[in-house]
Formats: structure tokens, C-alpha cells, sequence
């Protein structure tokens, strides 16, 4: 009779204790900017970075063109396109990052003309900006 009533207080006990268990909720999917490694479930939030493609017009006559985001060199333009090029482009320069609003500067080589700006990068976007 005792293991009987062990076993059922027992039973009785770790039910209670699973029922005020709480998953972690979070982001689960490990390529999301904000993977929690500690969620069970996920709630829907997951962020992922987005991209910027800087480009220049066939028209503008521009040669090579260096371009800084936040101050860091990300690359030269080389290739100038007659149309809006798609994302990530060659030629082009793309910065990859997660959402929200970079300063960006460039710099076409052996002149004085210059660009500057910001461009808001959105979760699994990709923005282009015209330079010229």
C-alpha cells in the first residue's frame, strides 16, 4: 500500500510541476539575426539582415566609384548600369546588415565629387540607391 500511495504522490507532484512549466518563447530559426538558442517555441519575431545595392547610371559618365558605410570601405562601383541593376549585381557594391539606417559616403576616384546619405536597410530586403 505505501508504494502505491508514493507513486501517486509522486504522480500527483510532477504533474504540478510540468503545469507551471513556461516553453521559452523566441526566435528558433538559427539563420534569424536574433536566434535565441534557449527558445522551445517560436513566437514569431525572427529578424534577418537585408541588403543595399549602390549603383551608378551608364549616363552619368562616371568612372570607379569607392563607397564607405558607416565609414568602412565596402567597395568600388565598376560597373554602370542603364537601369536599376538587381540585387547584388556585379559591379555593384552591396552591403549586407541587419534592419535599419546606415550613413554611407562615396567617392568617384581620381576626382573631387563625392556622395552622401543614409539608406534603411529592411529584415530580408534589398534597397537600391542611385548614386548618379
Amino acid at each position: 500500500m505505501k508504494t502505491k500511495t508514493l507513486l501517486l504522490v509522486a504522480s500527483i507532484l510532477l504533474g504540478f510541476a510540468t503545469i507551471g512549466c513556461k516553453k521559452e518563447t523566441g526566435c528558433t530559426d538559427v539563420s534569424a539575426t536574433n536566434y535565441s538558442s534557449s527558445a522551445e517555441k517560436d513566437d514569431g519575431t525572427c529578424t534577418y539582415k537585408g541588403k543595399a545595392t549602390f549603383w551608378n547610371l551608364t549616363t552619368s559618365g562616371l568612372g570607379n566609384v569607392d563607397v564607405y558605410v558607416e565609414g568602412v570601405p565596402e567597395g568600388t562601383i565598376t560597373v554602370n548600369y542603364s537601369g536599376t541593376p538587381s540585387c547584388g549585381a556585379s559591379g555593384c557594391v552591396t552591403y549586407t546588415a541587419p534592419a535599419g539606417t546606415y550613413a554611407y559616403t562615396a567617392y568617384e576616384q581620381g576626382t573631387s565629387l563625392s556622395w552622401a546619405g543614409t539608406v534603411t536597410i529592411a529584415s530580408n530586403g534589398c534597397t537600391t540607391v542611385k548614386l548618379y
